[in-house]
């Protein structure tokens, strides 16, 4: 169902040592907000919860093929510690293990990759999303669902983030969002929820 103004308010768990860990949550006060079809979040996930109506509850798992996909170990890559360092030195406020930091490729694509090793002579990074290989397990509640009119279809295409489906950490969001991009929140600005 395309071109439909959904806003609803969800917890997001995935497994981890056989239990459930919360991983994002939303609230009546800050909602999930989107407009269906505009291709901003995880196409199962607005499958999910599109046909259904105000004041309606859902409790669904998305397999991790439906979500970020499967751990693909050949997006764990060892780049050249000369890239990365200015003057000769690497900036140990930004390069330091665990930290996720803004990449672009040879094609000006701008992605995010998280820093698991820095050697003498590389740094190690993982470009798989945070949540790849994991299962989604999505509770919550319709708030509104309507069809959208045309400020609010103009609205989220005029702020989206360039691939939310979000928000930069998980959840319903594909990610994308970088500081800068759309204000604060979870990609931060009401009008741009990833």
């Amino acid at each position: 169902m395309n071109n439909k103004f959904v806003s609803l308010t969800y917890d997001l768990y995935i497994s981890r040592d056989g239990k459930e860990e919360l991983m994002e949550s939303t609230t009546l006060e800050n909602p999930l907000t989107f407009c269906s079809g505009l291709q901003l979040l995880l196409p199962k996930f607005e499958d999910e919860v599109t046909p259904l109506s105000p004041d309606d509850t859902f409790d669904f798992t998305l397999e991790a093929e439906d979500a970020y996909g499967l751990y693909n170990k050949e997006l764990v890559r060892e780049v050249p510690r000369s890239v990365f360092e200015q003057g000769g030195t690497l900036d140990e406020d930004i390069f330091f293990v665990g930290n996720t930091i803004p990449l672009m490729d040879s094609e000006g694509n701008h992605f995010n990759a998280v820093v698991t090793d820095i050697s003498d002579s590389s740094v190690t990074v993982d470009i798989n999303h945070p949540l790849a290989g994991q299962s989604l397990h999505f509770k919550g509640k319709v708030i509104d669902i309507h069809d959208a009119s045309q400020e609010e279809l103009d609205r989220f295409t005029r702020h989206s983030c360039g691939g939310c489906g979000g928000g930069g950490g998980g959840g319903c969001c594909s990610g994308g969002c970088g500081e800068g991009e759309c204000g604060e929140g979870s990609c931060g600005n009401q009008d741009c929820h990833c």
